[in-house]
């Protein structure tokens, strides 16, 4: 069975600045890695959708982690809905704060 895929508003932006921010930092071709990682990554939760960990922080979500970003996402029957796409290096506690303020 696939899932469906549900992006919030705040994770679609999200993603563009993470895709931006490398950019404008790393060049065109490393933006294109990272847009590639989270398309690929959304598209493994289509029919994958438990292969995200369970987020320590709050148990409604569940995160899949690559090496610059993590998407963050919550299973409602068969839709999956991706809240929030973060880089990796940010303050746990921050992204904590954000999702809880995010439904």
């Amino acid at each position: 069975m696939n899932y469906s895929i549900l992006w919030t508003c705040e994770a679609r932006r999200d993603a563009q600045e993470i895709v931006s921010w490398v950019k404008s930092v790393f060049g065109n071709k490393a933006a294109e890695e990272v847009y590639e990682k989270i398309s690929s990554g959304t598209e493994l939760l289509s029919y994958m959708p438990f292969s995200g960990i369970t987020y320590a922080s709050n148990s409604h979500y569940r995160v899949l982690r690559f090496k610059l970003s993590s998407i963050y996402y919550r299973i409602n029957n068969d839709t999956i809905v991706i809240t929030g796409v973060f880089d990796n290096r940010r303050d746990n506690r921050r992204i904590a704060t954000i999702l809880s303020q995010r439904k």
